[in-house]
């Protein structure tokens, strides 16, 4: 490769972080106004289906108890959403530590997939896996960085219509860290066009409410500070997302 060429593949590398970096910004920089956009859908769905039951609108009794299971699952939501939003303040403002400890990679990715694969399957996705032949030993809070990494992973699934992602595990040995990819030809669009991260809601109808999830946004925020908290690295390539995640050095254990 020319120095021109790795000049090119540098700045376009630079240009997709910028990009991410800007839609995550774009979510940090109206967080209350986003916050209410986020719990508006299911608040409306509650509040819409209170009405319909106390007007008398339902045509028998079935009916109504049909509509309160959605009132329901619309609360159900609600709570789901303003625990996530919780999480994110925890987390940003230190509340949250994590519990560093000595954690085998292979382990972590194996149980990700092992959590993902379901959603990969319903969308004839199939997940290839890149590992090297050692296990990388990394510090790490397993559960916090599993959480992180399903995040990313699932939104992702999501953004693929079909065909292959590939996750590479590698040694990242310029930030002594393992380097952790997600790679797929269908995310290069995705990640590279700047969008408003106010996903509309209010458009959905209601038996739609109980599949209700955070926005894209938010949900990278989410998974940014989980990584952050514990010393990783979140970037974007030309085709998928990295994190990066501190080696363990046995070197430094005590004796």
């Amino acid at each position: 490769m020319s120095e021109i060429e790795q000049l090119r593949n540098e700045f376009k590398q630079i240009q997709l972080a910028y990009a991410l970096e800007c839609q995550i910004s774009h979510f940090k920089g109206g967080f209350l106004g986003r916050i209410a956009h986020e719990l508006r859908s299911p608040l409306s769905g509650l509040v819409s289906l209170h009405q319909l039951i106390l007007n008398d609108l339902c045509e028998n009794p079935q009916e109504e108890r049909e509509f309160i299971k959605a009132a329901h699952s619309c609360a159900t939501d609600l709570l789901l959403i303003l625990d996530e939003i919780i999480t994110i303040s925890k987390i940003d403002y230190g509340h949250i530590q994590p519990k560093l400890e000595i954690v085998s990679c292979k382990e972590v990715i194996l149980e990700l997939v092992s959590l993902t694969y379901r959603l990969a399957e319903n969308k004839k996705i199939s997940i290839d896996l890149s590992f090297s032949q050692d296990d990388f030993l990394v510090e790490t809070d397993q559960q916090k960085i599993l959480r992180a990494l399903l995040i990313l992973l699932e939104t992702l699934l999501e953004e693929i219509p079909a065909g292959i992602l590939e996750i590479v595990v590698s040694n990242d040995q310029a930030s002594q860290s393992v380097s952790i990819s997600f790679l797929s030809p269908y995310l290069r669009k995705f990640l590279s066009e700047p969008r408003d991260l106010m996903t509309n809601l209010s458009n959905q109808t209601l038996k739609k409410i109980g599949d209700l999830r955070l926005s894209t946004g938010a949900r990278f925020l989410m998974a940014q500070s989980y990584l952050e908290s514990m010393n990783c690295t979140f970037g974007v390539l030309d085709e998928g997302l990295y994190c990066l995640v501190p080696l363990h050095h046995p070197q430094f254990d005590s004796t």
